[in-house]
């Protein structure tokens, strides 16, 4: 059988005006305080079937310099459907910026596309860019695709904003290898041309001040107007060694800015690598040349700025500084069932150095998954651009960073992308502290309300939690409001269930439930369509069930399954043994349990008090009978609702 190996490594406040010199300490001063940071999971297959632990491995790093964030960290993991809602949602507890889990998948889960969304609480200080969006397939017997989408036309203006009186680049998104024309308000056809075949194309305009624009592929369309006044980038990468980026800026002869000074500046995660100050004054062109070698590998962010910061264009391009290659070498061409496979795997620069890296690897059957190829090219992209945009390349994106042509693909994209870390008027502005801290714990909110009626209880009150998993007990109290938050210090493994009991002054207050708050926002809709074909892992999937459940089958018979005892053992365990031991079989059977607890069960008393009825437990080492109902372990579930005791 063939293997295919999929490898992943992993309104604004603006200041007075700040000398340019300082915006280096400004930017180290904002990476100190919002530190942002990049998650990313990879997953041990392409798809799975209703029925499959997907197994994942997660990388929890800092973007500045890819270092793993040190210590325990909390991450919620949430599995959307094509409607945006949340169908799964669980937490992962990692240590040192890595870790393992699983999502098990129900039985009856609806076959389809879904995004895998992670997150932690620190990221809640920032939108939804931040967040890691991945692709869960769950394959049936049809075959799901997103390329249903509706086919859509998008221009970007090199720079932000489409200046008049000066020329522009702008870069067109469609589909791939469409012809594309331009003209103008009567009409008149000013540019004709092609886009790539990942989708990109441009043309340069010179834009009047009232004229509209229209760009049109097929019978898709798009508006294009200008602003009276900005400033215009052009920017050309380097597509060699010895090249440099050259960087174009320009603005209209009858500009306000023209005699106002301004700063250029070139910068990455935490650090300036290029800056200066310039004027227009009767120049019509500023014309920069930036080496390579003093810009830091991968993403660069290029912004124009007035002295207070206030952003007038900006880019993002790539500088190409070295390259990563990725040597991939299985140790022969073909494997035999349940035989041991073994890989080769090195990372090396562009003198063959070997580079250090921690690396997570999936090795998965191309006979069970024939439509997913070598994904040694995502892994390059991933090196130069996909990490630092912190997005994931569009569905077939495919360019050659060796090439010239390559590295221009890229920078037509680029050039529709923003930078997604900062910008220059946050970093400048007054820093408040992030509302929301990295957590290793997890935490839950919400508030009382009345039941029946579900009207809020708004009062001070001692809320108890019991997890009965672990045993542990938590006492919180409520606000005025009602609202409440616990921390569950101790993390749990597995799916738990807590109960609560609401006192005032000792005494339970009945008739009051917890109301937990919706922490998780719906999603974006990404549909998905069904194709007519077939999927052979579904098909190999359900051969495999068959077998499991036939060997699970006739082997039980060779198996004998020991009884553990009750479902309070471990309740009795940890309190040593039980007090009273009362074996109902040895008695005559009483109707009901009142009269039960009454003749022979002691210290447990019964009684009606109005329409509740009540069960005490008298305490002998007290010499006094409890004022609560007790709490009842019954076939390992825990309530202290004597009406279902009473039942019994």
């Amino acid at each position: 059988m063939r293997l295919i190996i999929g490898l992943c490594v992993l309104v604004i406040t603006v200041h007075a005006q700040l000398p340019l010199n300082q915006w280096p300490e400004k930017l180290k001063a904002f990476y100190g305080l919002h530190n942002p940071v990049k998650l990313h999971l990879q997953f041990n297959q392409p798809v799975y079937a209703p029925g499959d632990t997907a197994y994942f491995r997660v990388a929890y790093i800092l973007a500045a310099d890819a270092s793993p964030l040190k210590g325990f960290n909390l991450i919620e993991l949430d599995v959307v459907d094509a409607d945006g809602k949340v169908q799964l949602h669980q937490l992962v507890r990692i240590r040192d910026g890595w870790g393992n889990n699983q999502i098990v998948l129900p039985e009856n889960f609806a076959p389809g596309i879904y995004r895998v969304i992670a997150y932690d609480n620190w990221m809640k200080n920032f939108d939804r860019s931040r967040y890691f969006e991945g692709q869960l397939q769950v394959v049936g017997e049809h075959v799901y695709t997103l390329s249903g989408k509706t086919e859509k036309l998008t221009c970007f203006a090199e720079g932000g904003r489409l200046v008049a009186g000066v020329q522009n680049k702008v870069v067109v998104h469609t589909s791939a290898n469409k012809e594309v024309t331009v003209t103008d308000a009567a009409g008149k056809r000013l540019a004709d041309f092609s886009t790539d075949r990942n989708g990109y194309g441009l043309f340069f305009l010179t834009p009047h001040t009232d004229q509209i624009y229209t760009v049109e592929s097929g019978t898709l369309r798009e508006k294009l107007a200008s602003v009276p006044d900005g400033v215009a980038v052009l920017v050309t990468p380097a597509t060699s060694g010895a090249a440099t980026h050259r960087i174009v800026l320009q603005a209209p002869a009858s500009s306000a800015f023209r005699s106002e000074p301004l700063n250029v500046v070139i910068s990455g995660h935490g650090a300036v690598y290029y800056s200066a100050s310039f004027t227009f004054n009767e120049k019509q062109f500023v014309n920069l040349a930036v080496s390579p070698t003093a810009l830091p590998h991968g993403v660069c962010y290029l912004s124009v700025n007035r002295q207070n910061g206030e952003t007038l264009a900006n880019r993002v391009f790539l500088n190409r500084e070295h390259n990563i290659k990725v040597a991939v070498a299985p140790g022969q061409p073909e494997y035999g069932t349940r035989a041991d496979v073994r890989v080769d795997l090195s990372l090396a620069d562009e003198e063959n150095n070997p580079v250090l890296a921690r690396m997570s690897v999936s090795v998965y059957q191309a006979d069970i998954f024939p439509v997913y190829d070598d994904l040694k090219n995502r892994t390059e992209q991933y090196f130069s651009w996909v990490s630092d945009l912190n997005e994931a390349p569009s569905p077939g994106f495919e360019a050659n960073l060796k090439t010239a042509e390559g590295l221009l693909m890229i920078d037509r994209m680029l050039a529709t992308k923003s930078w997604p870390w900062y910008t220059w008027e946050k970093v400048l502005s007054k820093q408040t502290k992030p509302q929301f801290l990295f957590r290793d714990y997890q935490q839950v909110t919400g508030r009382l309300v009345e039941t029946p009626s579900g009207n809020p209880f708004a009062d001070s009150v001692n809320i108890t939690f019991y997890v009965t998993g672990t045993r542990d007990v938590y006492e919180v109290t409520s606000n005025k409001d009602g609202t409440f938050g616990v921390s569950f210090m101790f993390p749990f493994y597995r799916q738990e269930e807590i109960f609560y009991r609401v006192e005032r002054a000792g005494r339970r207050i009945e008739n009051i439930k917890v109301e937990l708050s919706q922490t998780v926002k719906p999603y974006n809709v990404a549909q998905a369509v069904r194709t007519s074909g077939t999927n052979p892992y579904y098909t190999y999937s359900q051969k495999r069930k068959l077998v499991n459940t036939s060997f699970g089958y006739f082997s039980q018979g060779l198996k004998r399954i020991e009884d553990v005892g009750g479902g309070n053992a471990l309740v009795e365990k940890e309190l040593f043994k039980p007090d009273v031991e009362v074996d109902l079989d040895d008695y005559l059977l009483f109707p009901t349990m009142q009269e039960t607890l009454h003749e022979i069960v002691p210290y447990l008393q019964y009684r009606k008090i109005g329409s509740r009825d009540v069960v005490r437990l008298y305490l002998p080492e007290k010499a006094q009978t409890g004022t609560e109902n007790p709490a009842f372990f019954i076939d390992g579930v825990l309530t202290d609702d004597p009406s279902y005791f009473l039942k019994l």
